[in-house]
């Protein structure tokens, strides 16, 4: 029996992630920052959001290059960035490409045999853990995927064709004293 290797497949080793199985969201969030005071007295913040249609009345990104001057330091959650490929937000060749290369990785992988002796791992923190071969050949090639991808994301946004004309960009904020007590 052949599991078939789809973006899913990617998309479930990085967690908090859908399957795909939910409709389609009305808007996108393509980037956030909230700047709100300690115990949110003070609120402040702001983002970009992606529709498909969009009737409202906040502020419309007239270009990409103004979507791209908004969001060129914010960062990226895995969430985001694989529904946002499977509903067609994300069209940057070379973060396409990524997909391609870690599909192609998942399809030729031959995970070790466990056959009870423990390998040392050491997490970004220093931490050293004693764990299966599986798993450290599991954990090895999770982070392999996660800087291809990674990699092919951020060279998108820098040469500014990560994201799809077809669809509107929103730019809103909110600044000020929070009525709640």
């Amino acid at each position: 029996m052949t599991t078939e290797i789809t973006l899913a497949s990617i998309a479930e080793r990085f967690r908090r992630f859908n399957n795909f199985s939910n409709p389609e969201p009305e808007s996108f969030n393509v980037w956030f920052e909230d700047r709100s005071s300690m115990g949110n007295r003070h609120r402040d913040w702001k983002g970009v959001w992606a529709y498909r249609n969009y009737d409202g009345d906040d502020k419309v990104l007239e270009t990409l290059d103004d979507v791209y001057e908004k969001i060129k330091f914010g960062a990226c959650d895995w969430s985001h960035l694989f529904e946002a490929i499977h509903y067609g937000l994300i069209t940057g060749p070379q973060t396409l490409a990524a997909v391609e290369e870690c599909l192609e990785i998942l399809r030729n992988d031959n995970p070790p045999e466990d056959d009870g002796t423990k390998v040392r791992h050491v997490n970004r923190l220093g931490g050293v853990n004693y764990v299966s071969k599986p798993t450290f050949h599991d954990w090895n090639l999770t982070s392999k995927l996660g800087k291809i991808m990674s990699d092919g994301f951020f060279a998108d946004r820098k040469n500014k064709n990560l994201y799809s004309s077809e669809w509107t960009y929103v730019y809103n904020s909110h600044s000020g004293w929070s009525r709640s007590t």
